[in-house]
């Protein structure tokens, strides 16, 4: 009989019952099969690792101790299919690793984990794991033993790397691998930085980085292990250059999903292994090459970008390869850059923020197309051509004095950039790296360019200008060209174009007509609608695939409009799972794995923008409900229901996904709050706010804390208390929160306030907001002034004054310590001036509450890092800023109302 468990989320949806929320959000995890003849069907569900380890050459393959599989990959996919149902691909993976006769380390090492699981509950594994006899004593086994030991590896090595497998979380496992002296081998350490095996404590992942540093890349002057009388234990001559590209591919990866932070100490980790690594014997140049190779693709790896925020984040790869360059110039005999790490560097440049420089020059440009430099005064007169030339471009021009020619891909790069050489002027736009076609599809990077230059424009009519030029002439826009083409057409204007700079957002710019052009003209110029573009796009046989089909999706405005584009796509399964309006979710425990293939047909990124869609939809219905002054009257909450069931079949926690692609989940926990009106969060305890607190205590549970949550919470929170606490103008606003009430107009001063179980739910809220906040205070979390700022005022909505003081205590301690809070200390960024809101906030509302002493104190040591050279001086609070603060005291009063009726002491403090 299989087992099913759902997820602690309670509450309800408008007017649905508590038992369809659950139902929405069940996630099943039946128990592991006890025989191989109860296994699922072939193809039912795809292996998510597959046979991703390390790859053999041929050779290897063909001796018989080599599998052609990774055990290691085994041995992973075997930690997460404990307790879900197996496959039969997987099941015929275990039935091949137990029945290998081998001495590798990882293959004895997955049938000791194999044995020890057999002993409790046996299954037909374990006649494969001993000898077919069927005595008690295994002698092959012994036999094995006993080779293993002329290396110096005993059965309590083995023993101790289960017990380190055995840990029932990715964290536990990484904290028992870092835990004693025992001798752990490389694999081991692989499995514990793959990209399936997800580690959540950020803290931890560092102690990891350091274990790797002092294991492997310790001085030659200094002891880095004890002496090993077995070579087989070294594990410096162990770290092969082609084991540490591979050890590195892998800490880049968990790097760039936990904290990008961390890019910086993996570079160090390179630079130290560049400088301690053993020289092989056979070495015609004393390790020279290997050196090059090391350190080109440690370029190339540190250009990939961050999964979370990537233009924000790409800082941290510039540091990363910063250091490296820094250590390559301090040598007697620099490294050699190749093509690669030229490209790598370029492609991070284009991503950079834009210098003072860069902006002049992309503010001075014309308004036409292409746009030419403007002379605005006598200095710009006296600028030379190359002075206009961004960072990006001048990489380029490096690579092609170090003798690379250029390739479609570093045109693309240098459209990108703003100039190309013998090409008309783009605009600088930031964009991510990107990856080239090699190999017999290494023509189709012409479209690359074709792309690069439709997106570095400033609106859509440039933009169409660009698109109908083709870099060569005679082919057609591709499915790339297409999607740069539409992601003009669906952006949204800047709000103050006077101000903006072009190529720093996707918004775009105004577009901009000469007063002597014809109506005919105009018309010409114009470019087509969204329908208009895509019937071309079909026409000329380009069918919507990739990030052409997650755009399209995402914007569409109907059901209708994302049912065409799904059918004219490849994925016609998932588009009858979308006809039906998702009837088969939640599936039961007969269709369960049938369902689950239908929508994990398409790939992540379309399946997000479908959740996206049905977000938006749920927003719209919110927006036309009618306005409640005081009810949470019933809204039609299905769009939401969808979301939550289609998401907990795709995003199991069991998976790699699930634990990994959160988008989902933020535009879920978006919605269920931040998008209804003022009046509908009024009665907490009858609306969704408690579901909201569930789904976001599962999200942070299952797939970790971030900063883009830290930011959905403390929002959410602050949109419930002053829809309890304040009354909102009739009809509402967009953002009633900063509607200001009189007093006798507040929810507090009446009688019919939100009762206990509103105030439970209300605590329940700080509380979470707290836990929150405390877990990002680890290092390399990413969070920045933004977050300090709102976290900051909803602590002032509960009045915990003192905690508020910890708060700007903790800020200053790290700013004293160098930290930068992800560019907080930078004049003229947002989260810097987030962060001067968030101590003028503090500071004001400590004086309000009599806090003089810890404000003025909290003052001084402000000043001192003014002193420093920091720029945090406050100038006099503007009149928002006043009302702010006493609009989040009025929450504070009411709040404190209702602390006062809690007699029982049931809101956890």
């Amino acid at each position: 009989m299989l087992s099913w468990r759902t997820p602690a989320i309670s509450g309800t949806i408008g007017g649905s019952s508590l038992a369809r929320a659950k139902s929405a959000l069940a996630v099943p995890v039946p128990r592991r099969l006890q025989s191989s003849q109860a296994v699922e069907s072939p193809g039912t569900r795809r292996l998510e690792w597959r046979l991703d380890g390390r790859k053999l050459p041929p050779w290897r393959t063909k001796r018989r101790d080599y599998e052609p599989f990774s055990p290691s990959a085994v041995i992973l996919e075997r930690l997460y299919a404990r307790e879900s149902r197996m496959t039969r691909e997987q099941w015929e993976l275990f039935r091949d690793i137990a029945s290998k006769r081998s001495t590798r380390l990882p293959v004895m090492t997955a049938q000791m984990l194999l044995r020890q699981e057999e002993a409790s509950l046996r299954t037909s594994l374990s006649g494969l794991l001993t000898d077919d006899d069927g005595s008690e004593t295994d002698s092959n086994w012994d036999k094995r033993l006993e080779i293993l030991a002329h290396t110096g590896i005993t059965e309590q090595h083995l023993q101790h790397w289960v017990w380190i497998l055995q840990g029932k979380t990715a964290d536990e496992r990484v904290q028992r691998f870092l835990s004693g002296d025992t001798y752990k081998p490389m694999f081991l350490l692989f499995i514990m930085i793959h990209k399936a095996h997800t580690i959540f404590d950020r803290q931890l992942f560092v102690s990891l980085l350091d274990y790797v540093s002092t294991t492997y890349c310790q001085d030659r002057s200094q002891a880095a292990e004890p002496q090993r009388v077995y070579r087989s234990l070294s594990s410096r001559h162990n770290m092969t250059p082609a084991h540490f590209i591979e050890m590195l591919d892998r800490l880049v990866n968990q790097a760039l999903r936990l904290c990008p932070e961390a890019l910086v100490t993996i570079a160090e980790v390179v630079t130290c292994y560049l400088e301690t690594k053993p020289v092989s014997p056979n070495s015609h140049d004393n390790g020279y090459s290997a050196q090059c190779r090391v350190f080109n693709r440690a370029l190339f790896t540190f250009s990939r970008a961050a999964n979370l925020r990537p233009l924000a984040n790409t800082r941290y790869n510039w540091e990363a390869q910063k250091h490296l360059l820094a250590f390559s110039n301090s040598l007697k005999r620099p490294l050699i850059i190749n093509e690669s790490g030229y490209r790598a560097i370029q492609g991070v440049m284009v991503g950079r923020e834009k210098s003072e420089d860069e902006a002049k020059v992309a503010i001075r440009s014309a308004k036409s197309w292409p746009p030419y430099r403007e002379a605005w005064d006598g200095v710009d007169e006296q600028r030379r051509l190359e002075d206009d030339l961004s960072r990006a471009v001048k990489t380029g021009i490096s690579a092609r004095e170090a003798g690379y020619p250029d390739s479609e891909l570093d045109r693309a790069l240098g459209t990108l950039g703003g100039a190309v050489l013998g090409d008309g002027p783009t605009v600088q736009t930031r964009s991510t790296s990107f990856r080239a076609r090699s190999g017999r599809r290494a023509a189709e990077n012409v479209y690359k360019t074709w792309a690069a230059q439709v997106r570095a424009t400033r609106n859509s009519q440039e933009a169409w200008a660009a698109f109908r030029r083709p870099p060569r002439e005679g082919i057609r826009p591709s499915a790339w060209v297409y999607e740069e083409m539409f992601a003009k057409l669906f952006a949204y204007e800047v709000d103050d174009p006077a101000s903006a700079v072009p190529g720093n957002a996707k918004e775009v710019m105004p577009v901009y007509q000469p007063g002597n052009l014809s109506e005919f003209e105009k018309w010409r110029l114009q470019p087509p609608t969204v329908a208009e573009l895509y019937d071309h796009m079909l026409d000329s046989g380009v069918k919507p695939v990739g990030q052409v089909l997650r755009m399209l999706v995402a914007n569409a405005e109907s059901e209708g409009e994302v049912l065409r584009y799904l059918q004219d796509s490849p994925y016609q399964d998932f588009a009858a799972v979308v006809q039906e309006r998702d009837r088969s979710c939640p599936p039961n425990e007969a269709n369960f794995f049938q369902v689950e293939g239908l929508y994990r047909s398409v790939p992540r990124t379309v399946f997000g923008a479908y959740i996206s869609f049905l977000c938006k939809m749920q927003r719209k219905v919110y927006s036309g409900h009618s306005y409640a002054d005081h009810a949470d009257s019933p809204v039609d909450n299905s769009y939401l229901r969808r979301a939550l069931a289609v998401v907990s079949v795709r995003l199991r926690p069991e998976l790699p996904e699930g634990r990994t692609y959160k988008p989902p989940w933020y535009d879920i926990l978006r919605t269920m709050v931040m998008a209804r009106t003022h009046g509908a969060l009024v009665t907490v305890a009858r609306g969704q706010v408690e579901l909201f607190l569930n789904v976001f205590k599962w999200v942070r549970k299952h797939t970790g804390m971030d900063a883009m949550l830290l930011e959905i919470m403390c929002l959410s929170t602050g949109r419930v208390m002053a829809a309890n606490f304040t009354k909102a103008a009739n009809p509402p606003v967009v953002r009633p929160e900063a509607v200001y009430a009189a007093r006798e107009e507040r929810w507090w001063a009446r009688h019919d306030a939100a009762g206990e179980e509103g105030r439970k739910t209300l605590a329940s809220a700080w509380v979470e907001s707290m836990a929150a906040f405390e877990e990002m205070q680890k290092p390399g979390s990413g969070i920045g002034g933004f977050h300090v700022y709102i976290y900051v005022r909803v602590l002032g909505m509960y009045g915990a004054v003192h905690e508020m003081v910890v708060v700007m205590r903790w800020v200053l301690a790290r700013l004293e310590e160098g930290d930068q809070f992800n560019g907080g200390i930078e004049d003229g960024t947002s989260n810097h001036a987030y962060l001067l809101r968030a101590f003028g906030f503090a500071e004001a509302y400590g004086n309000e509450c009599g806090r003089v002493d810890e404000v003025a104190s909290i003052k001084a040591r402000r000043r001192l890092l003014v002193e420093e050279g920091y720029p945090f001086t406050l100038g006099e609070m503007s009149k928002s800023d006043e009302e702010d603060v006493e609009f989040v005291m009025a929450i504070a009063e009411g709040w404190g109302k209702y602390a006062e009726d809690d007699v029982d002491g049931k809101i956890p403090w």
